[in-house]
């Protein structure tokens, strides 16, 4: 599954300006290309080093990380 297009059409269709995907593994791969910002959450090994930000399984730190960035 392609996971850019949602993405695409986000911006497209609902004139997103900015979009910040997350994911997890290799599959994310063409969302992490597409997307203005990718945040890892518990990536899988060796994938960290090609998204904006890290974080852990707890999702409620999200809200503050994005304010800083």
């Amino acid at each position: 599954m392609d996971k850019s297009a949602p993405i695409e059409q986000l911006k497209r269709e609902r004139r997103y300006d900015y979009v910040v995907a997350m994911g997890d593994g290799a599959n994310d791969a063409a969302m992490r290309e597409i997307a203005d910002k990718f945040i890892w959450v518990c990536p899988k090994p060796g994938l960290a080093a090609n998204g904006d930000m890290v974080i852990g399984g707890d999702l409620g730190k999200l809200p503050e990380l994005l304010s800083r960035n």
